[in-house]
């Protein structure tokens, strides 16, 4: 099985036995292209910056070849990824978990870079200037004042305030609905825990209604027994030593 070098190493000699894989061949040419992509990302700032770009055909070129570039770039990082998914699939001893890892990393470090970029060129900053620099063209052509533009910036960045707002009070609604679920979920906890208190307290009721009658029926009991043993101590110490003898007798005849 050929060996494949790795990420960032020199191309092998015609005599070597190690063989340059496909996603070597194609970090090369991404690595150049995206090199590319920088140079032709330098000019495009410069004339954004320098220039009108509204009457610069050259930044509408350098605009339509970095999007072109870019898309070229992110398609060969698809495709490495591919060929990593494949490997992770069927993995054979031809590539190491670090070289793995490196090649993962490299695909990521550049999918980073385009991103950038797309994010340069799209920016509000961007946008701004371009509108700014179409509308001067519109001025010179129309002959309008200047106050005109300025007001037409007014106008626009109320809009976009007003924008703004409108996603603000829309992220409002969506946690006061949020809230409004939750105090929803624990007002019905606090009906089920009413219920039980009051279930609670019924038996709680209930409990002390047995407690009174065993009260009562202790009450009448201890008058019987008053009334049996009679009024006096007398008849009480009597009963007593009878119940003793009784008792006496009783263990006597037992042990006997």
């Amino acid at each position: 099985m050929a060996k494949y070098k790795p990420v960032g190493e020199d191309k092998a000699s015609s005599d070597s036995e190690e063989v340059r894989d496909p996603f070597t061949l194609l970090k090369d040419h991404l690595d150049l292209e995206v090199y590319e992509i920088q140079n032709v990302l330098e000019k495009w700032s410069y004339k954004l910056y320098n220039t009108n770009t509204a009457e610069t055909k050259e930044f509408s070129e350098l605009t339509n070849t970095l999007k072109k570039m870019r898309k070229s770039s992110l398609k060969m990082c698809k495709k490495m990824n591919n060929m990593l998914s494949v490997y992770n699939e069927n993995p054979d001893d031809s590539l190491s978990l670090v070289e793995l890892k490196k090649r993962k990393l490299f695909i990521q470090h550049h999918e980073t870079q385009l991103a950038e970029i797309k994010t340069e060129m799209t920016s509000k900053k961007t946008q701004s200037l371009v509108r700014k620099h179409r509308e001067e063209i519109i001025q010179k052509r129309s002959g309008r004042p200047s106050d005109y533009w300025e007001e037409t910036e007014i106008t626009s960045a109320i809009g976009d305030f007003q924008k703004q707002q409108l996603d603000v009070r829309e992220e409002q609604d969506e946690i006061l609905s949020g809230m409004i679920v939750s105090l929803q979920r624990l007002g019905a906890m606090g009906n089920t825990i009413e219920i039980e208190l009051k279930e609670q307290n019924k038996m709680l009721e209930e409990v002390d209604e047995d407690m009174e009658t065993a009260q009562d029926r202790l009450a009448s009991l201890t008058v019987k027994l008053d009334k049996l043993l009679g009024q006096s101590g007398k008849n009480k110490i009597c009963l007593i030593i009878f119940l003793v003898m009784v008792l006496i007798f009783l263990v006597y005849f037992m042990f006997d």
